[in-house]
């Protein structure tokens, strides 16, 4: 039975010309190597998968780049960014217009009018260029090239000068943090494994487990047997408990 990288848990992604997918390897860095293959590759569970994400994350009439920012770093990356403080305002709807003389502003610019308040651009620059990256996808994960009909720019900085543009360049994102991506990974395992959240004193296992897949070239099985063989997994008796509960009845 072949195991696979961690990496591979990532689903591939459409690149921006719509012909290719931006796919992984299964070379020695976890699977996380993006790699071109054939459209026609791209497995239906992928595809809806892709929708669903580009879905939950948008608002009922528009994307939401700050909620798919926000979102792809607590998932892929473990990163939970700031909540904004209650006095912030919600983005305006842009104005009516009956006669059709004035242009929709596109979420680019909508997003630009909300950064006249210094509080608000401080806090976006963590995650909203990752949101804007995914611009191309419309609120229901279709795919896109212009937006209130003008060309979508998928560009942008980090707050570290890290530049982006589009999705296959969130996939670059993820491979130079690859250890965060496994960490995330570990995390969910674990908590899966123990039937409850990590806390605190659960985080030494978790670097020990992260540690234990970089030598094993990131084998997801490396982490599973880590978790299987662990101390918390191996004296855990929620399950023993509730046998005997339900014995008892």
């Amino acid at each position: 039975m072949r195991s696979r990288m961690v990496g591979s848990l990532l689903f591939p992604v459409l690149s921006c010309a719509g012909a290719l997918i931006i796919g992984t390897t299964g070379g020695g860095d976890g699977g996380l190597t993006p790699r071109n293959v054939s459209r026609n590759t791209l497995p239906r569970v992928t595809g809806d998968v892709l929708v669903a994400w580009m879905l939950v994350t948008s608002q009922a009439t528009r994307t939401s780049p700050v909620t798919r920012g926000k979102v792809f770093l607590e998932t892929f990356l473990g990163v939970s960014p700031p909540s904004p403080p209650p006095v912030v305002p919600m983005i305006k709807a842009p104005a009516q217009d009956n006669t059709g003389n004035s242009k929709e502003p596109t979420m680019r610019e909508r997003m630009a009018m909300h950064h006249i308040n210094p509080t608000c651009s401080s806090c976006h620059s963590l995650f909203e260029p990752i949101g804007l990256s995914l611009e191309n996808f419309d609120g229901v994960g279709a795919w896109r090239v212009k937006d209130e009909g003008q060309p979508i720019d998928a560009s942008g900085v980090l707050a570290d000068g890290t530049k982006i543009d589009g999705v296959s360049s969130l996939r670059e994102l993820v491979l130079r943090n690859k250890e965060m991506f496994v960490r995330v990974v570990a995390e969910k395992l674990l908590t899966y494994g123990l039937g409850r959240g990590v806390e605190a004193p659960d985080m030494p296992l978790v670097r020990s487990l992260v540690r234990d897949a970089a030598a094993a070239d990131y084998r997801f099985s490396t982490l599973v047997l880590g978790v299987v063989k662990s101390a918390p997994f191996q004296n855990n008796i929620k399950g023993a408990d509730v046998a005997q509960q339900t014995a008892a009845r």
